[in-house]
């Protein structure tokens, strides 16, 4: 008579999946001796060794007692199941890993190449690295919000970084960020980039795709407003240029 470590011990597993076994009706509980322990006898060792070479051999837990118990045709059929699911699972295992070394960087995460080719570029231009990282969770959320209307927002981005007058808005707005909510700049700066957004982005246009713009879940509106919270100035700056562009008959962005 074995105790339940040596029953462990003798075909090769741990006590701990012994009690799982049991617990999952896989393995027989035996009855306890007069002091409580459990004692196990040859033909548990077989059956264990059975359970642990089926499951060894990637055989599912919930399969193995109809293969305990299958005749060699139902059991070779078994086998040939567990074999090609077997396969469809390193079929899955291996697109993970390409997929995996396909990843980009950190900072390419879930933006494609040409919202990275703008980012760069900002770079270039002298913006931070704080407002770069703002601007790629902002085209992230466009992305997950807008979908339909992103390949028109990357035309119109590239379009405004040839814009001397948009170029120094964004590097201004940069600067901006740690300015206080009343700073008396942003008028100015309000100013400027509804100049630039009526040359590079005129109302008749703006009326035009407002459409595509409609239909903004309250979740997302949230995200997108959080987006402008980061800095007092910011969420100032929106609302003054908020109020000129009604003034001049654009629709609520």
């Amino acid at each position: 008579m074995l105790t339940i470590s040596q029953l462990a011990a003798y075909v090769g597993v741990s006590v701990r999946t012994v009690r799982h076994y049991h617990q999952l009706g896989l393995l027989p509980e035996p009855e306890r001796d007069q002091s409580g322990y459990r004692r196990y006898r040859a033909s548990d060792v077989i059956m264990l060794k059975r359970i642990s070479t089926l499951a060894k051999a990637g055989v599912p837990l919930a399969r193995i007692p109809s293969l305990l118990e299958a005749d060699p045709a139902d059991f070779a059929t078994a086998i040939a199941e567990i074999d090609s699911e077997l396969d469809a699972q390193i079929a899955e295992l291996r697109q993970r890993r390409e997929d995996l070394a396909e990843l980009p960087s950190a900072e390419r995460l879930c933006i494609s190449d040409e919202v990275a080719d703008i980012l760069d570029i900002e770079r270039k231009l002298g913006v931070s690295e704080r407002t770069v990282a703002i601007e790629r969770d902002s085209w992230i959320l466009l992305s997950a919000a807008y979908p339909d209307s992103l390949e028109a927002s990357l035309v119109l981005r590239k379009a405004c970084l040839d814009d001397d007058d948009y170029r120094r808005m964004m590097l201004t707005m940069d600067a901006a960020i740690d300015w206080d909510r009343d700073d008396p700049r942003l008028p100015e700066l309000a100013e400027l980039s509804m100049t630039v957004l009526e040359r590079l982005y005129p109302v008749e246009v703006a009326c035009q795709e407002a459409e595509k713009w409609t239909g903004t879940d309250e979740v997302t509106a949230r995200l997108l407003n959080e987006m402008n919270e980061i800095s007092p100035a910011w969420q100032r700056l929106y609302e003054l240029v908020g109020e000129l562009t009604r003034a001049k008959g654009y629709p609520a962005f």
